[in-house]
């Protein structure tokens, strides 16, 4: 369950879902810059902070922060931002949005659905036209409960879920418009996708039936009818293509890559 804090009389929304919390501190940092900038009439469309991995149950912590794609302190656009690292993406726990370009967007999210976020974080992208980073440890996203809807187990139960949401965000943007006036987003909005790809064929492949393969196959298919060679941008050009490999041994590799990649990130 989530819910919004209307931050800033109301000029910015923030999203903290039930089971994380926001550093007070840092949260009176963000406030105060808030303040200034709306007295100086410089308010940006989107505000990003760092957020926290907390792995409370194995006592491990593991900070996600923007220093190399944007400058602390300074306002930019979408042309000067600098390069995301592979494990680097605006994930709802980073952004601020500004409630207009939220409206503006008109994203809506669908009712009793899970992995929403993904959809608010992304559909008010190509909306955003000023960014403001600030270096702060805003954000702390719990993982580790066992019925937590990333944890392994829960997402393969609600995987016509995700696969729903990953639909969705493939449709949230004209992908071809946004290659034209911004193609750092549209590169970013691609890797964005190929990684939610990536979580259902890889979950489909886990639950291993006749049906999930089926599903598989349906969900690169949808990507394909999708156009804009977007199928085959994703196939070849990005991690998911990784995720759709050929026969059993394209199979085992997958998973093995996948799990060997949650050893190293810690990921649920």
């Amino acid at each position: 369950m989530n819910k919004g804090l209307s931050l800033a009389a109301g000029e910015y929304f923030k999203v903290v879902d039930s089971d994380d919390w926001l550093d007070e501190e840092a949260l009176k940092k963000l406030l105060t810059e808030i303040r200034k900038r709306k007295r100086q009439r410089a308010l940006a469309d989107l505000i990003i902070c760092n957020y926290l991995y907390d792995h409370l149950y194995e006592g491990k912590q593991k900070r996600m922060g923007y220093e190399n794609v944007f400058r602390d302190g300074k306002v930019c656009t979408w042309d000067t931002i600098g390069k995301f690292h592979p494990s680097q993406y605006l994930v709802m726990h980073a952004q601020i949005c500004r409630t207009e370009v939220l409206r503006r967007s008109g994203v809506r999210l669908p009712r009793h659905t899970f992995y929403v976020d993904d959809l608010f974080a992304n559909q008010p992208l190509p909306f955003v036209k000023t960014i403001l980073y600030l270096d702060l440890d805003l954000y702390h996203y719990f993982l580790g409960r066992e019925d937590q809807s990333v944890n392994e187990q829960v997402l393969m139960k609600r995987i016509d879920q995700q696969i729903l949401v990953t639909k969705m965000v493939s449709g949230c943007a004209d992908l071809k418009q946004v290659q034209k006036e911004h193609p750092k987003l549209a590169d970013y909005l691609v890797r964005n996708l190929s990684i939610m790809l990536s979580i259902s064929s890889i979950h489909l492949l886990l639950i291993g039936t006749e049906e999930a393969m089926e599903k598989r196959n349906e969900l690169w298919e949808y990507m394909r009818r999708r156009g804009n060679g977007l199928y085959w941008k994703l196939r070849f050009g990005t991690v998911s293509g990784f995720t759709y490999l050929p026969g059993k041994a394209g199979t085992a590799l997958t998973l093995a890559g996948y799990r060997l990649a949650k050893q190293c990130y810690h990921f649920n």
